[in-house]
């Protein structure tokens, strides 16, 4: 059970409002002043990891995050796409700001530890000392019940060709020896180790399944995954070779639907795990205290 020690609230939500106005869609990070250029930043308790939240002329968001000052996941794109009602989720409105910070320690029921430290701030994104969790989130309300989601595109702008451990992204299995290239070598479609797995489907030579193992030439670890996956398709990734610009794909159901979600609903957080030391990846528990549901319960 997670136990709460203390927490202090400044509380920020962004909507989209759109089809004149009856829709609105919360994704809870800050926005400054809509339809501006403006930027906001989250620092982690210990300042190591900031996120920093850039709001486009056009209304678009897109963040990007550093490690001890350093910018390591460059300005990335955040949207969804909903099939019904058929509409793309990509500009933002202020409606509400705020930030809070939260301390707990809490005992897991089982795990290699008997208790975990649950130390973040929050827009929610969240950002701890040893990475950032973020996700999509849709109100109650009157104009949206009943919802299906048709993609989600949130991107993960690495900018640069790093050393990843992968295996091919696949809507069967993830039963696969992990291959370990450049991004720009990447081959799902080619990979001799995927030849081993009979019941496979592989959607694009380019993709590749969380959680992702990432290491750039100056020794930085980066681990892009999520967490509290719950009535909801895992993520793949899609990389553009072009940009190392990396997106998400989610596993589509029989019809091509990716997810069909009532409101009040949310995405899984997407989380991106970082360290200069390679067993501190191992040794993070921030995707156990995202997939803790008693945080939420103090938002």
């Amino acid at each position: 059970m997670c136990s709460l020690h203390r927490t202090s609230y400044l509380h920020l939500k962004i909507f989209v409002m759109i089809l004149k106005r009856l829709l609105a869609f919360v994704f809870v990070f800050v926005v400054h002043n809509a339809y501006a250029n403006d930027s906001l930043s989250l620092a982690s308790p210990s300042h190591v990891i900031e996120v920093n939240i850039y709001h486009q002329p056009d209304g678009q968001v897109q963040y990007g995050v550093y490690y001890k000052r350093k910018l390591f996941i460059k300005p990335s794109g955040l949207a969804i796409r909903l099939k019904n009602p058929d509409v793309l989720l990509n500009k933002f409105d202020l409606v509400k700001s705020g930030q809070r910070e939260f301390n707990e320690t809490w005992k897991p029921v089982w795990g290699e530890v008997g208790s975990i430290k649950n130390n973040y701030q929050e827009f929610i994104f969240r950002a701890f000392d040893d990475g950032i969790g973020f996700r999509y989130e849709f109100p109650q309300q009157e104009k949206l019940n009943h919802f299906i989601v048709a993609e989600e595109m949130t991107q993960f702008s690495l900018g640069a060709d790093h050393t990843v451990f992968w295996i091919p992204g696949d809507f069967d299995t993830n039963e696969f020896k992990y291959n370990h290239t450049k991004l720009s070598e990447v081959d799902a479609s080619s990979s001799a180790m995927s030849q081993e797995i009979a019941a496979k489907t592989f959607f694009d030579k380019n993709a590749v399944q969380t959680p992702l193992m990432i290491k750039t030439a100056d020794g930085l670890y980066i681990n892009i995954h999520e967490a509290a996956l719950v009535n909801y398709p895992a993520m793949d990734l899609v990389i553009d070779k072009s940009s190392f610009i990396l997106t998400s794909h989610l596993v589509p159901d029989a019809v091509g639907n990716m997810a069909y979600l009532q409101t009040p609903a949310h995405t899984p957080w997407r989380t991106i795990v970082v360290s200069d030391k390679a067993p501190e990846i191992l040794a993070s528990k921030m995707i156990l205290n995202l997939n803790c549901l008693v945080g939420d319960a103090h938002r």
